[in-house]
């Protein structure tokens, strides 16, 4: 507003002073007079009083920017007296959540991060607040139900929860040990994985409560009769572990018998008495291996060897390995001794106790490797199995078996020929065509074939065996359970089988006419067989006295060095056209009332149990 007066009344000074210009000159008018004495003089009052008025309102607003300003100066006093008294409260409250939060938390985080990485922490008092007491008073309640629980964690992680034996971590951690005082010391330490028989029919028949309560029992066994510096240790199902410290070879085997002899003690479940027996596998320390790893995997390569061969222990040995260079090798010339004929059959007779007459042979399988010499037949199967040969090792043997028996017939002699099945023919689909085509290719009667299983092979799995089994006898072609006695054959299995004869193991036959037990266990089988109907063949006779015993006993026919060793294809028609083949038996056995017949019976004539 003062500035818009101030511009119109210089707007009207100007005009005035323009106008008294004017009246200065001639040009003057009768108002004059009234310009000058009333008009000018108004004027330049009015234009004083502006000024004044300018000067005053300049005056307040000078007064009232200093008032405002001090009025801000006072204000900004307060403001930053209100802002250090909040600050020196934050700090105060920050020192007293120090002292009474922060503090006792970060000991508390502190103890906690030490108990985590297993190292010693800070020490927690009495706190003063009475929330953090009751941290503190979590916190340690947690502290010992952890502790509690990682001692619980850390035991069952290395104990067996069934037998509270170490497990094979803790065999591995103790391994490491041993290894390494033995490697410090220059002394040796023995591995015994030790696998029970039979524990498998144990556990179906009889559930697995009466399995595990065998379990403790061979574990109680085992802790009672081994020194306390030995670990003893379960790996898992029915395998155990033993660790010798500072043992060789000779202290392994006193252990491995000693193991094996308490093992074929019978246990007491419920109201049962088990005989269980185990096989072994041993591997040493320098020779067999210096990590745990590599110790436990030779065990176990030596334990299958002993399950294999049917022995209580059995030495790791570089050419049963699988994974040995050796192996390896023998994988790769397996496959050309099949495609180049490599293979060889060699025959061993049976003679039939009552007529006299040798009836037939056994096809027994051959390789001779011109690098490791002859390899065992058992091997050359398991091979087989692994690699996936089994069926077309199978096939060459029954073609050149049954080839063979056709040249026997040519030659005018009319004999049977046995050929052993492995497990993985039993559950093979081509087996039965396999069998066919070659009785069809040789014009062969399929009676005069003898497929022998062994009860291992059967038991492991019955039901597709007997399916298999079942097939095979419908082709007409006569079938045996061969190594009978070594297993654990149930006999409500065995009268469902179609069999027509049980070949007795040798591992009975040939010592009986010296071991009580055996001729027990040999007389007592040929009597089960001969009461289920089926004809029964001993195995392993290496004597006359061997022979008579069996004869005695009504055993139908033998088979062993007695009579021939295995015999090359020729070689073998040599001794079938010589003196060899009119043998005699025993006169006991040609006058005995007990034997049976020298044809197989049919199934009808089965006696059931």
């Amino acid at each position: 507003m003062i500035e818009e007066i101030q511009a119109l009344a210089e707007d009207w000074r100007q005009a005035f002073v323009e106008v008294r210009r004017i009246n200065e000159t001639e040009r003057w008018r009768e108002d004059s007079h009234l310009m000058k004495v009333m008009i000018i003089p108004a004027v330049d009052a009015i234009d004083d009083a502006l000024d004044e008025i300018t000067d005053l309102l300049r005056q307040r607003q000078l007064e009232a920017t200093a008032s405002i300003k001090a009025n801000a100066d006072r204000q900004s006093l307060v403001l930053a007296a209100v802002i250090l008294l909040f600050m020196l409260f934050i700090f105060a409250l920050l020192g007293s959540m120090e002292h009474l939060v922060f503090r006792p938390i970060s000991r508390v985080t502190q103890a906690l991060r030490s108990k985590a990485f297993g190292k010693q922490g800070p020490q927690l008092c009495e706190m003063a607040s009475r929330e953090m007491q009751y941290l503190v008073e979590a916190y340690e309640e947690m502290d010992v139900q952890v502790t509690h629980r990682e001692r619980a964690l850390e035991y069952q992680a290395q104990h067996d929860s069934l037998t509270a034996l170490p497990n094979r971590s803790m065999l591995s951690d103790r391994l490491d040990q041993a290894l390494k005082i033995a490697r410090r010391q220059g002394s040796n330490l023995a591995l015994l994985l030790i696998d029970l028989d039979n524990f498998k029919e144990v556990n179906d028949s009889l559930g697995h409560q009466a399995g595990d309560a065998l379990l403790m029992s061979v574990s109680a066994t085992l802790q009672n009769n081994l020194r306390e510096a030995d670990t003893i240790a379960r790996l898992g199902g029915d395998e155990f572990a033993v660790l010798l410290p500072d043992a060789g070879r000779e202290e392994a085997v006193v252990v491995a018998e000693k193991v094996a002899a308490y093992l074929r003690q019978a246990f007491k479940i419920r109201s049962y008495s088990i005989q269980l027996g185990a096989s072994i596998g041993i591997s040493l320390c320098p020779e067999d291996g210096d990590t745990s790893q590599i110790l436990l995997q030779h065990a176990d390569v030596a334990m299958y060897t002993a399950k294999r061969q049917h022995r209580n222990y059995a030495f790791y040995a570089a050419k049963e390995d699988t994974n040995s260079p050796d192996r390896i090798a023998l994988v790769s010339d397996l496959r050309l001794a099949l495609e180049n004929g490599d293979l060889a059959l060699h025959f061993q007779p049976w003679r039939d106790l009552v007529q006299g007459e040798f009836l037939g042979a056994e096809a027994l399988l051959r390789w001779q490797h011109p690098r490791f010499g002859p390899i065992n037949p058992e091997r050359i199967v398991e091979i087989a199995e692994n690699v996936g040969l089994i069926n077309q090792l199978t096939g060459w043997v029954l073609d050149r078996a049954l080839e063979d028996c056709r040249r026997w017939e040519d030659a005018g002699h009319r004999l049977s020929v046995a050929v052993n099945l492995s497990l993985h023919d039993l559950g093979s689909e081509l087996l039965s065509g396999q069998v066919e085509g070659a009785l069809a290719r040789h014009r062969i009667d399929s009676s005069r074939l003898c497929l022998e299983v062994s009860e291992n092979g059967v038991m492991a799995n019955p039901g597709r065996a007997v399916k298999m089994l079942e097939k095979l006898a419908h082709l007409g072609v006569q079938l045996a359970v061969d190594d009978y006695g070594v297993g654990f054959s149930s006999l409500d299995y065995l009268k469902k089988l179609p069999v027509q004869s049980l070949k007795i193991d040798k591992s009975f036959v040939t010592h009986m006419d010296g071991n009580g037990n055996d001729a027990i266990i040999v007389r007592s089988t040929i009597d089960l067989g001969h009461n289920l109907g089926l004809r029964v063949l001993a195995e392993g006779v290496e004597t006359d006295a061997v022979c008579e015993l069996l004869a005695d006993a009504g055993c139908d026919a033998c088979q062993g060095y007695l009579f021939s060793w295995p015999l090359p294809p020729d070689e073998f028609l040599t001794w079938l056209e010589g003196a060899g083949r009119q043998r005699r038996p025993p006169r006991s056995a040609q006058f005995s009332s007990k034997k049976q017949t020298s044809t197989f019976l049919p199934k009808s004539s089965k006696i059931s149990l």
